[in-house]
């Protein structure tokens, strides 16, 4: 498990956001953990592509 604390900001999709922190992930698996609730933003799980 990896935590990124970010304190602005960055109005970006979401699946974007965590592609450009975790290099080693592919965008295929971010969506696969984005669908899957495994990725939260402000604690809380995220099921959709969003902003973060």
């Amino acid at each position: 498990m990896r935590k990124i604390i970010v304190e602005e900001n960055e109005n970006i999709r979401l699946d974007k956001f965590v592609a450009d922190k975790c290099n080693d992930l592919s965008r295929t698996r971010l969506q696969k953990l984005i669908a899957e609730e495994k990725i939260y933003v402000n604690g809380k799980p995220r099921k959709s592509i969003i902003k973060s």
